[in-house]
């Protein structure tokens, strides 16, 4: 019951910020997609240079993919978090610039479907990092929760794997890592 309630107040929102105006008069139009941004896989490492790879899924479906190689300075795309709890739009934009679309096709429905899990995987605390290397970097896959009423999204931990690994121990994760497993190939 709680998780009906959860899904009622995204999907509120969801079809108030429809702004494609196409229904016809009387009728609702299709509501819009609100989260820009979705959920992601995405490898860092800083050793030997630095290196920042993934891919992202957009809240209409699309999965995009980017690489960036070189020293942070020398990129036109340095980008990194200053708060993972509060991403702005301007610094996912950021975080994604470059990045080319891939042809690959998500249903938007499926993905409404999967947004209570992202809320329920955010409550959870991940577990404490585990050092199982070093100069490996991580590969971390990721949701992104929104935060409505502040613009922000807060970047919910899925699964880390490389010098440290962690995950999340909660059901709603293991769902989402099981559905991202078949996107993210």
């Amino acid at each position: 019951m709680k998780c009906l309630a959860i899904a009622a107040l995204i999907a509120l929102p969801l079809c108030a910020c429809n702004s494609s105006g196409s229904g016809a008069a009387g009728q609702p139009s299709a509501p819009g997609p609100q989260q820009r941004w979705v959920c992601g896989r995405e490898f860092e490492n800083f050793a030997w240079g630095y290196q920042r790879r993934g891919v992202v899924l957009d809240g209409e479906g699309h999965v995009w993919s980017y690489a960036f190689k070189g020293t942070p300075a020398s990129l036109p795309n340095a980008w990194h978090a200053k708060d993972f709890n509060a991403l702005s739009e301007d610094e996912l934009r950021a975080r994604y610039d470059g990045a080319v679309d891939t042809g690959q096709r998500v249903d938007p429905d499926d993905i409404a479907r999967h947004v209570a899990l992202i809320i329920d995987a955010s409550k959870a605390q991940p577990t404490e990092g585990r050092q199982v290397g070093a100069d490996m970097g991580a590969t971390v896959v990721y949701c992104l929760a929104r935060n409505v009423p502040y613009a922000t999204y807060r970047q919910v931990l899925i699964d880390q794997k490389g010098d440290f690994d962690r995950s999340n121990p909660s059901s709603a994760a293991k769902a989402l890592e099981t559905w991202l497993a078949g996107i993210f190939k």
